[in-house]
């Protein structure tokens, strides 16, 4: 599902918050509760088709957020480039000064 850009600024601006308020380390615990539901669906694709699965889950949701990125899979890893983010193109300057590792 593609989103709005507009919600950008609303993740940008809550991690900036928790990250003001919880410091490091409480956003790091925050992206991590977030992350089950957000990667549902490449943990299904994962478990049925393994590497395949999440090269086919991210090629998807990356040329739906039209990112620019390269994505190098062998039969044992996936390596992921993003080359050009989207969210930075939107945002031009995030607030939140870790924003780009919520990726990682």
């Amino acid at each position: 599902m593609k989103m709005p850009k507009e919600f950008l600024r609303v993740y940008d601006y809550t991690f900036n918050w928790v990250l003001e308020h919880e410091g490091l380390d409480g956003l790091i615990k925050y992206w991590k509760g977030l992350a089950p539901i957000i990667l549902h669906d490449l943990k299904t694709q994962a478990t049925k088709d393994g590497i395949k699965g999440c090269y086919d889950y991210w090629t998807k949701v990356l040329r739906e957020e039209d990112a620019h990125f390269k994505i190098d899979i062998s039969d044992t890893k996936l390596k992921l480039e993003m080359t050009n983010c989207p969210s930075i193109r939107y945002l031009n300057s995030p607030t939140c000064p870790e924003y780009c590792r919520h990726c990682g």
